[in-house]
């Protein structure tokens, strides 16, 4: 396979152009296929793919869901322990 098919074949699936961008940014936040059902639509700021190659979307999270204690979660092991 050349260089040049290869390149069109990893493209299939991404935002190729500024048309696709806007539809994307054009589409109701309700719409997008990367919204699950269980998400407050009040906390997405940006949807994934309306931005630039990188864009991995921006959702606001409540600080009450964090647990940055370092305590376990509930059903999950203990991260283990490393010196620093």
């Amino acid at each position: 396979m050349s260089e040049r098919d290869q390149a069109a074949l990893d493209r299939v699936g991404t935002a190729q152009s500024e048309n696709d961008t806007e539809a994307l940014q054009n589409e109701p936040i309700a719409d997008s296929d990367a919204v699950d059902d269980d998400t407050d639509l009040a906390d997405i700021n940006v949807l994934p793919g309306t931005g630039g190659p990188d864009d991995d979307g921006d959702v606001e999270v409540d600080p009450a869901e964090l647990n940055l204690s370092g305590d376990s979660i509930p059903g999950h092991p203990k991260p283990a322990s490393h010196p620093h």
